[in-house]
């Protein structure tokens, strides 16, 4: 007998379930056009119920390739995100729990189509964003168009409710890719921001496959909301200049030299911000370059915690910035 099978023994179990799960690096980061390859509920090593998605690439350079999905559905956060994914999915959410697992097998033999990004984070975990659900596409035969160049993927412009919802990172990749001269908002995203953002699209011709029909019926509706919403958009003009004063008052103040701060605490409070962001990654929270403490806090609010889902060091990070668990 070998120095280490008894250990390598021990670790049989979950040896078969990382193979079982796919032991590559996964899809690379992108834009693709996937098929819900299967989907079903199982447990985790740990006995814990979760949902396996297997997203399958049906076009470009990386046809073929097979992007795992886990929804940890016991944990309060994975439960959002796999209520999340079923709507997207074009289904409406249960009302009872115990009609989860029908939920994910109707889906599972639907086999549908839809265009998705996929995104590492920090932590290296593979975020899969569902942008568009193509319809009518289930039966089709899916082959690489060999007259499109290598790696080129179908260009699926978000609409206006779908580019609302992006968050700053993706806005200002829209921003760049699309050659715009337009700033991000650090803070409230107005609806002054989002009309100067879809005109400057516009202009560069983001939606020209759209009809002429469709566009006057948007034109009218437009036109309609500018008269109700003039007052609405005069109180967030001011209240966007006063936040844009407040920036480059706090800007200001960040650049002049603090004597009544020491190094050290300067220190710590850069590890602290660090950690947060690490354990919301981890947890599955979008997070920014741009964040702060104060940012984090209010993220890590939206939601209830319970101190039996974390490591004492975390339970007494999150305790010292405020964040009340149960």
């Amino acid at each position: 007998m070998g120095t280490f099978d008894k250990k390598l023994a021990k670790m049989n179990e979950n040896w078969k379930e990382t193979k079982k799960k796919g032991y590559s690096g996964g899809v690379e980061d992108g834009t693709y056009k996937f098929q819900c390859q299967d989907a079903n509920l199982q447990e985790s090593s740990a006995g814990k119920l979760m949902v396996h998605v297997e997203h399958l690439v049906i076009e470009g350079e990386h046809t073929g390739e097979v992007q795992h999905e886990y929804f940890q559905i016991e944990h309060e956060v994975g439960l959002q995100f796999f209520m999340q994914w079923i709507e997207k999915m074009g289904r409406e959410v249960p009302d009872d729990s115990d009609e989860v697992e029908e939920v994910v097998s109707e889906i599972a033999d639907a086999n549908p189509i839809y265009m998705a990004r996929i995104k590492t984070n920090k932590g290296g975990y593979k975020n899969v964003s569902i942008t568009k659900l193509l319809e009518g596409e289930a039966d089709q035969e899916f082959e690489s168009d060999d007259d499109s160049e290598e790696g080129e993927e179908d260009f699926v412009p978000y609409t206006k409710e779908e580019i609302e919802e992006l968050d700053s990172d993706e806005l200002a990749e829209l921003i760049e890719s699309e050659e715009l001269e337009v700033k991000v908002p650090k803070k409230k995203k107005t609806k002054k921001f989002f009309k100067e953002l879809f005109a400057a699209l516009e202009e560069a011709g983001y939606w020209e496959e759209d009809s002429e029909e469709e566009e006057e019926e948007e034109s009218e509706e437009e036109e309609e909301e500018e008269g109700d919403d003039s007052e609405e958009e005069e109180e967030e003009e001011e209240e966007s200049e006063e936040e844009e004063e407040e920036e480059e008052e706090e800007e200001e103040e960040e650049e002049k030299p603090s004597k009544k701060k020491s190094a050290k605490k300067s220190k710590k409070t850069k590890v602290d911000l660090d950690e947060l962001k690490a354990l919301a990654e981890a947890m599955e929270i979008e997070v920014d370059d741009e964040d702060d403490i104060e940012s984090m806090k209010e993220k890590l609010d939206e939601y209830s915690w319970s101190k039996k889902d974390f490591e004492k060091e975390e339970v007494k990070l999150l305790e010292s910035i405020g964040i009340e668990l149960q």
